[in-house]
Order: C-alpha cells, then structure tokens, then sequence
C-alpha cells in the first residue's frame, strides 16, 4: 500500500512539473510575442515619422534663403519646431512626431509661399525704383558734366573729381544690375543720385536734370 502511494505521489509531483513548465513556456512565448507585436507596431510608427521629418526637412530648407531675408521670425519657430520633432525621433517619441508634425509641415509649406511671394514683390518694387533711376541719373550725369565744361579749368576741378566719383558709382550700379544683383544695382544707384543731386547744388542747379532746359 505505501509503494502504491508513493507512486501516486511521485506521478503528481511529475504531472505538476510538467504543468509548470508548460506555464512557464507559454509566459515565454507570450512575452516574445508581445515584444515582436511592441517591435512591429514600433517598425509602423517609426517610417511614417521619418518620412514626415524628411518632407519637413526639405520643405523648410528650400524656404531657407528666402525666409532668412524676408521672414526670419517665422523661420526660427519652424526650424525650432523642427529640432524639437527630431529630438522625440531620437527617443522613439514616434506618435508625437504624428500628431505635432503635420502642423509643422504645414507651417513650413506655408512659411515657403509666403517667402517666395515677399521675394517676388520686393523684386517687383526694386525693379520700379532702377527703372526711375536709370532714366534719370545719366540724364543728370550729363547735365551736370555739361555745366562743369562751361567753368575755367580751376574752377571745375573739383566739381570734375566729384562728377568722377559719381559717374563710378553708376557704373558701379549698372554692373550690379547686369548680375542680377538688383538690391545693390538700387542701392548704389540711389547713392548716385544723391551725389549728383548734391553736385547740382554746388553748380547752382537746385535740382537734377534743370541743367538741361538751360
């Protein structure tokens, strides 16, 4: 009788065993089950943040030089918004870059229009001031050039220092223009013309281009 009993007792102990590692595989397999569902549903989250950083990315570079000129405020926000997205990357925060990034793009597409479109309208109104400029400082050059011919040589020297001085700076501003650099080619021009203005002066002349209707 105490053999059989033993022998009941050793067949439980052994059916209890194997149970328990039984258990113990299953909790196994269901943790690296729930790591690779952790490591895919991550896998899903992480390509669309990193595409959404690229668009960001390359939207807001392209907008770079022109925003830096016209728009830097609205730049620094987005470049900021920007690094604060790559940082949650960095530390797999990839459902914020979902839910914040789509704003940023936004913003960056919309901070790019309106840099191209300040662009355009400054070129615009540079293009009105050279086109006033250079019909009417030759025009002056010549006046001016013309009234220092009437003076004795003594007299116009340094009316005739000025006048070169002026004349440069035209030259200056023409080859500005020609680059395509039309905030120099303005700038420069508009100093011409106070200069040739300041030279008329001297020449009594109250204001440029009067020599001419003498």
């Amino acid at each position: 009788m105490r053999c059989a009993g033993s022998a009941r007792a050793t067949s439980t102990r052994r059916a209890t065993s194997i149970r328990g590692a039984t258990s113990i595989r299953r909790a196994v397999a269901a943790a690296v089950g729930c790591a690779a569902l952790l490591a895919a549903a991550c896998s899903d989250r992480k390509q669309p943040a990193l595409h959404l950083l690229a668009d960001i990315a390359t939207v807001t570079a392209g907008a770079t030089a022109d925003a830096n000129h016209y728009l830097p405020e609205r730049l620094r926000r987005v470049e900021s918004d920007l690094a604060d997205l790559e940082s949650a990357f960095d530390a797999g925060r990839f459902a914020e870059i979902q839910a914040r990034g789509p704003r940023v793009l936004e913003e960056a597409r919309a901070l790019a229009a309106d840099a191209s479109a300040a662009r355009s309208a400054r070129r615009l109104e540079l293009m009105g001031r050279w086109q006033a400029l250079s019909k009417a400082v030759p025009g002056d050059i010549d006046s001016v050039a013309l009234r220092i011919d009437r003076l004795a040589s003594a007299d116009g020297a340094p009316a005739r220092a000025a006048l070169r001085a002026v004349t440069s700076l035209w030259s200056k501003s023409q080859a500005a223009f020609a680059t395509g650099n039309l905030e120099e080619a303005v700038s420069t021009a508009v100093r011409a013309d106070g200069e040739v203005e300041q030279l008329a002066a001297t020449l009594n002349c109250p204001r440029p281009g009067c020599l001419r209707s003498r």
